[in-house]
């Protein structure tokens, strides 16, 4: 909240925006876990089918990637967001 503060000292910040932007976050990180874990189940299944593997599998930063750049709306948030860094 302080941060808010800090970042808009013209402007109101309600009690309730921290709480909405977590929400906001938690639907991102949510959307952007299923994506990336739909890839790593994906090369898991062709993986396995090669060798007799376990049916565990593990989310790399290259299956989040993957995930994010399939989605166009995530991708363009994501490339928005990289350029304003």
């Amino acid at each position: 909240m302080q941060l808010l503060k800090t970042a808009f000292p013209q402007g109101r910040v309600y009690p309730s925006v921290p709480l909405f932007l977590s929400a906001v976050l938690e639907y991102l990180a949510v959307e952007m876990l299923e994506l990336a874990s739909n890839k790593a189940h994906d090369r898991k299944i062709a993986r396995a089918s090669r060798s007799g593997e376990s049916r565990s599998y593990r989310i790399t930063l290259e299956d989040l990637l993957h995930g994010i750049y399939s989605d166009d709306e995530l991708k363009i948030l994501v490339d928005t967001v990289f350029k304003k860094i």
